[in-house]
């Protein structure tokens, strides 16, 4: 057989022996990984016991592809390590890992430094290899493998924070331990001078470099999925295309972390996708991501088990010593990072501290794997270093990884267990009896309705339906326990939950077209939000959330800025019209939440927690409503667009579901279907796109509309009109505050405000004017304003203030009349 043939042949027979020992190492409660690697070594055995023969066969031509078959450090590099690490970074929550960020960074490039120097300098003292060998040797076996991380968490069903802690140190150290590398390797070949301003300058271009590589990668390929509509095979393989240009464009053409590259790119994609693709694309894209790192997963650790005999067999009594003193030199200064350093940068309320159970995990979770072999790998094919030098990084690397492989991750269970991180909260515990008992008593109603439909004796019935009863009764008794649960616990269960499902109707509402991908993006945030404020402060967390998302932050301050100092109003009413349908999602959703999932909710935690929930709820949907109406009032036409869009929308939904379910019952033929779907396709991009929406902030208009102006002839409006700039203020903004300098004055054009001084406040509609005592009296302001909704202005400067008066004697008159009234004898409001 030829060597292609022989390669296909062997890797097929590895993975289907992967695939088929899955089953195996479950029922064994055998780590898969460790199990994979076990497989290998039986197989690197066969490979010692059974001499290639001449004959013909699959047999032999597979004991020929494990004589023959070598793994090398370029093949772990661009074949399986982007794979696995993109894999890893799709699933990891980027919010939840942003709040982790800093103890994170800490375990990922300072703790790899210490532990490189502590390694270093442990084998120099013991060996007869130089420093910076040495050095070299701890920064390779400091790398912690996300792959046998990721693989052995999700087995055992870690704690989220801890899993994010771990993942998250794992994943980005590796770009450090490969720039240590890169710069150790440099010092030894004699290929660049010493330098410890030449490494970190080094270091900060290929580890910054590295994460704006993969940001961009992942931002562009994110930007087409959300041109691409209908066609996920598009789009799951634009994904693996991504993970291994990221790559590659970093490491062959920048010059930089090719590592970091494909973390940011996973990251980026992992955090937008959800909002460019519809959830079933998505859920597609994942599951085919999970097949690929499966696969190289497998390969690669039974490939390590493969190396086990002969690694064995190659050692010396003096290398098992020194291998020894270094797993010993590599825990030591394992601890001495989570334990000694770690808590002096978590020191104080600004980081989250890391409790004790969670650090003695991630101390006996730090594996090695695939990186370390690929690094080491990298030094035994490089002719430059010495044969002793090759074999020395050779044996130590790989006897390190089997260590930490067969020893740390078949007991890693046992360290969970002893802290107990395997067994849930007596909160979660709680929901999970009542889930059974809400499920039991479903399925015994049903049985009961079966037992009647099929004529079944009513003995055996009777029979059946009391082993549910028992497990009922069972269950009501074990539920005495949860009176001891505080009741913010059960409203921070029942709003997590709610927020979840909240979630989920954005993604449906993405998914059916209603929302764009920039407003699912909003959405998807604001629910991250509302998990936080949960987390934090329960109700009042929740409360404090969805407050801010209602208020106008800083983009809209901008936009309004922009549009008084430039007349631009593009900006502001881009980000009106997105607050537009952000409200109405918000609003279907919610009241979604009440109508429906509460009940589930309140059936699972109770009558009295459902009773809170539904307040909450009803609460947040008033105000809602609220900041809608107000938006409805402002922008009537506006409304009834979007109204009549949405309503296109739901009738292009109905239409494709309706002819789907035709096509699959066979009432319409293929042929038609297409052709039906090219026309709804076509009608959907034709009111995809958002009207845009018009502020009326034109001058002439919003002059016409004070009747103070009313009865002026159309020139003498055009010419106050170029007096007055338009402002639209927005619900809340202070337009003028107490005591600062007046140089405008304003009319008020539709709206109202609040006039606030000297411990009285006053309503201003259309029709009224502030702001002109202090211009007719040259003092600062008197009073604060406030826009008690959506406000449109016209603002007259001081200058064009005299010219307006002196060439029209009536405003004059009017103005300092109304001025002379607002003048407080006593100190009443005014401005």
């Amino acid at each position: 057989m030829d060597q292609l043939s022989s390669t296909v042949l062997g890797l097929g027979i590895l993975l289907a022996l992967a695939v088929l020992m899955l089953p195996v190492a479950r029922r064994l409660h055998i780590p898969f990984t460790v199990f994979l690697a076990l497989v290998g070594g039986v197989l690197g055995g066969m490979e010692l016991v059974f001499p290639e023969s001449s004959g013909a066969g699959p047999f032999n031509d597979f004991l020929h592809f494990l004589q023959e078959f070598h793994l090398t450090s370029e093949a772990v590099f661009f074949i399986f390590l982007p794979a696995l690490i993109f894999e890893s970074a799709l699933s990891i929550n980027v919010h939840r890992l942003l709040d982790d960020l800093i103890p994170i960074l800490i375990l990922a490039i300072v703790g790899l430094l210490v532990s490189t120097f502590i390694v270093g300098l442990s084998m120099v003292s013991v060996s007869d290899k130089d420093l910076l060998v040495c050095m070299l040797l701890g920064a390779i076996v400091s790398a912690t493998d996300p792959v046998a991380v990721v693989a052995l968490f999700k087995e055992l069903q870690a704690p989220k924070r801890l899993t994010i802690l771990v993942e998250g140190e794992s994943l980005f150290n590796d770009a450090t331990a490969i720039v240590m590398f890169t710069i150790l390797t440099g010092m030894i070949l004699r290929q660049s001078e010493p330098g410890i301003a030449a490494g970190i300058g080094s270091f900060l271009k290929v580890f910054v470099g590295g994460v704006l590589t993969g940001y961009v990668c992942g931002r562009i390929v994110c930007g087409v999925f959300g041109q691409i509509q209908k066609v996920p095979i598009i789009k799951i393989t634009l994904s693996i295309c991504v993970a291994y240009f990221s790559f590659i464009i970093a490491e062959h053409y920048l010059h930089v972390s090719g590592v970091m590259a494909v973390v940011t790119a996973g990251l980026v994609v992992g955090s937008l996708g959800p909002s460019v693709m519809s959830p079933p694309t998505w859920h597609s894209l994942q599951e085919t991501w999970d097949h690929l790192g499966f696969w190289a997963n497998a390969v690669i650790f039974i490939l390590v088990g493969i190396a086990v005999p002969n690694i064995l067999m190659s050692m010396t009594g003096t290398e098992v010593g020194l291998l020894g003193i270094m797993i010993l030199s590599a825990f030591v200064a394992r601890g001495v990072i989570l334990y000694g350093i770690l808590p002096g940068f978590t020191f104080g309320n600004w980081v989250a501290k890391v409790n004790m159970a969670y650090k003695t995990v991630m101390f006996w979770g730090g594996l090695r794997g695939a990186v370390s072999l690929a690094l080491a790998l990298a030094v035994m094919e490089n002719p430059a270093f010495s044969e002793d030098t090759r074999h020395f990084v050779g044996v130590m690397v790989t006897g390190l990884v089997l260590f930490t492989l067969f020893v740390n991750a078949t007991t890693i269970g046992a360290v969970m267990r002893f802290f107990g991180l395997d067994r849930l909260s007596l909160a979660d515990q709680a929901v999970r009896q009542r889930a059974i008992k809400v499920s039991l008593n479903d399925i015994s109603k049903y049985l009961e309705h079966c037992a009647e439909e099929l004529e079944v004796s009513p003995e055996l019935t009777r029979e059946m339906l009391d082993r549910y009863h028992h497990r009922i009764d069972a269950l009501n008794r074990q539920q005495e326990q949860t009176r001891k649960i505080p009741r913010v616990d059960w409203l921070r269960i029942g709003l997590t939950t709610l927020t979840h499902q909240e979630r989920a109707g954005y993604l449906q509402h993405f998914g059916d077209g209603f929302v764009d991908s920039t407003i699912a993006r909003v959405l998807l945030a604001q629910t991250e939000d509302l998990i936080d404020g949960i987390r934090l402060d329960a109700v009042r967390g929740y409360e404090a959330a969805w407050n801010k998302h209602l208020g106008f932050n800083w983009r809209f301050s901008m936009g309004s800025k922009i549009q008084t100092w430039t007349g631009y109003c593009g900006v502001l009413a881009e980000l009106l019209a997105d607050r537009f349908e952000i409200l109405i999602s918000q609003r279907k959703s919610v009241r979604a939440l009440l109508t429906t999932e509460i009940k589930n909710v309140t059936q699972l935690l109770g009558e009295e927690t459902g009773g809170e929930l539904t307040g909450l709820l009803a609460t947040r949907l008033a105000v809602i409503e609220k900041a809608l109406t107000m938006l409805k009032l402002q922008y009537p036409d506006y409304t009834r667009t979007l109204e009549k869009r949405y309503l296109s929308q739901v009738a292009l939904r109905l239409e494709s579901t309706e002819f789907e379910d035709m096509a699959q019952h066979y009432i319409i033929s293929q042929e038609v279907f297409q052709d039906l779907w090219r026309e709804l396709e076509s009608s959907t991009r034709r009111i995809s796109k958002r009207p845009k929406l018009d502020l009326g902030l034109q001058p002439e208009k919003l002059v016409a509309r004070v009747p103070l102006f009313a009865d002026c002839p159309p020139d003498r409006i055009a010419h106050i009109a170029k007096l007055l700039h338009p402002k639209l203020a927005l619900p809340g903004e202070k337009i003028i505050r107490k005591g600062e300098p007046g140089h405008t004055m304003y009319f008020i054009s539709s709206g109202s405000v609040e006039v606030a001084g000297n411990g009285e406040s006053i309503l201003l509609g259309t029709n009224d004017f502030f702001g002109e005592i202090a211009l007719l009296q040259d003092v600062p302001r008197t009073a604060d304003v406030t826009a008690h909704g959506f406000c449109n202005l016209l603002v007259l400067d001081v200058k064009d203030f005299r010219d307006l008066l002196a060439t029209t004697p009536d405003l004059k008159e009017t103005i300092e009349r109304t001025a002379q009234k607002r003048l407080p004898p006593s100190g009443g409001a005014n401005s």
